[in-house]
């Protein structure tokens, strides 16, 4: 879903619904008093896959009242549960991370050619914007992620 704005909040609402009909059936297992690990595949496969999917084009630009309203899915699925789930957030990182890391290896990818290391070999070169839209769209964000998790 994406508003003539370019706004992602209708988007969240939708995810947020699906996630929280799901959360009934995770309630239903804590009822029958499922095992933990259970019921931790079933917030993976049914729960988390909603909330994440697609998670890497709407993130970044989501406000920060869609992002608490899908934390809010996570953090009562994690209280049903009794265990600590990650964060959207350290999943959004891990799933740019691999995308950007399975675009490197691919010369035919359309991005590619954006994933450029400085002379250092080290970071990765990050693009130069004039417009917000653009600072804020995947390949720069992905760049600034990639470069805060390398070691000095």
């Amino acid at each position: 879903m994406l508003s003539n704005k370019f706004d992602w909040s209708s988007n969240a609402i939708i995810v947020h619904k699906k996630a929280n009909q799901r959360l009934y059936f995770l309630r239903k297992l804590k009822n029958l008093r499922v095992d933990k690990t259970i019921m931790t595949l079933f917030y993976q496969s049914l729960i988390q896959s909603v909330l994440l999917y697609n998670i890497i084009c709407y993130f970044t630009n989501a406000t920060k009242m869609d992002v608490k309203m899908l934390e809010q899915s996570r953090r009562v699925a994690q209280r049903v549960i009794g265990v600590s789930l990650p964060s959207l957030e350290c999943l959004y990182h891990e799933r740019v991370c691999n995308k950007v890391k399975q675009i490197m290896q691919d010369p035919t990818h359309p991005l590619f050619e954006h994933y450029t290391y400085n002379r250092s070999g080290v970071r990765l070169c990050p693009p130069r914007t004039r417009r917000a839209r653009y600072r804020y769209s995947f390949v720069p964000n992905s760049i600034h992620i990639l470069n805060s998790q390398v070691r000095r």
